[in-house]
């Protein structure tokens, strides 16, 4: 559903950063980003330790709120999910 679709476009691009830099600068501080959905909810995760928290919630908070939607990000996630 909805919830499915959304959880493979988290972390794709903003506004200011790409898929591949989101992720990069994540993993340069030892950290992970991941999302997870069921029917009736969407769960963005970002593991970092606590000196880097600052960094990890203002990547979440530009992935939640200003994602970039691409036609190429909303064409893959389409078809990702109708495959699963």
């Amino acid at each position: 559903g909805v919830s499915h679709f959304c959880e493979h476009m988290a972390f794709k691009s903003t506004d200011q950063r790409s898929s591949l830099r989101i992720v990069r600068d994540v993993e340069m501080f030892g950290g992970n980003v991941g999302a997870t959905s069921a029917r009736e909810y969407l769960s963005y995760n970002v593991e970092v330790l606590r000196p880097h928290l600052p960094e990890a919630v203002a990547t979440l908070g530009e992935c939640v709120a200003h994602p970039k939607l691409a036609k190429w990000d909303v064409d893959e996630a389409r078809r990702v999910v109708q495959w699963e």
